[in-house]
């Protein structure tokens, strides 16, 4: 029997070319957690773009530095997180680093 796959979205954020990465933190999960970015373009086409994805774990622990992409072609994105098992996302952070 596989375990029910589950998605969280967040509210779109503000970003640029000056910040290109997020980072957050997680765990659990008996598989890998995708995350996307989730944006619309200069004409309103909506877009899905895969941005990485997070092994298990079962402590809290900060996930890798991740490519936002869609920060090429839009200045809001939204990330949506789609898991199988029981994963626990918090404090996602844009440009973590403060690079711009």
């Amino acid at each position: 029997m596989s375990s029910p796959t589950t998605s969280a979205t967040t509210p779109p954020v503000c970003v640029d070319l000056a910040h290109p990465t997020i980072r957050f933190f997680a765990r659990g999960g008996s598989g890998a957690l995708v995350v996307t970015a989730l944006f619309r373009d200069v004409l309103g086409g909506r877009h899905e773009l895969p941005v990485g994805a997070v092994t298990a774990g079962g402590d809290w622990a900060p996930s890798p530095v991740l490519a936002i992409v869609g920060n090429l072609l839009s200045s809001e994105v939204a990330f949506r997180f789609v898991s199988v098992g029981d994963w626990r996302v918090d404090d996602v952070f844009v440009d973590p680093y403060s690079k711009g």
